[in-house]
């Protein structure tokens, strides 16, 4: 892969504001967006932290009862909910940190109960997933509080 320019990457994340990867003499580097352009802040794990971002760890089959993801195994995950579950608000979280959580229904219609994970304000969480279906929950992590951001489900 090509160096990247501090002027390629600047442009491309200039509405973002946020932190992105780039390669610099061959190697992955993250960056930040500053008032100034582009600047390195991190170069010697940015590779993993990509790989982490872009792996989708499969949680099998829920059974029944509580699921409570481990965050230390990604923040993409999925199962087959192969009974009625309670999903409690994922462990090992970081304060900004932002999860996605695909949970598809299997031999029947299954239901999700929310615990620990707050709703927003005004909005019914409905939890039950149409046999065969894809439910995706966006999830993020306030610090002191997961919050639901999105509720979607897929026939």
């Amino acid at each position: 892969m090509p160096n990247s320019t501090l002027a390629s990457l600047t442009a491309a994340t200039a509405a973002t504001g946020g932190l992105f990867y780039g390669t610099q003499s061959g190697a992955d580097r993250k960056f930040t967006l500053t008032s100034t352009g582009a600047s390195i802040i991190e170069a010697d794990n940015a590779g993993t932290v990509r790989s982490l971002l872009n792996v989708v760890y499969d949680y099998g089959n829920t059974g029944t009862g509580t699921v409570t993801l481990n965050l230390n195994n990604g923040i993409t995950q999925k199962a087959a909910m192969t009974g009625n579950i309670t999903l409690a608000a994922p462990s090992n979280p970081v304060a900004g940190m932002e999860m996605s959580v695909q949970l598809t229904a299997s031999g029947g219609a299954r239901t999700i109960t929310l615990s620990g994970i707050t709703v927003p304000t005004g909005v019914t969480f409905t939890g039950t997933v149409s046999s065969g279906s894809v439910r995706r929950l966006k999830l993020y992590y306030s610090g002191s509080a997961w919050l639901l951001t999105s509720n979607l489900e897929f026939a």
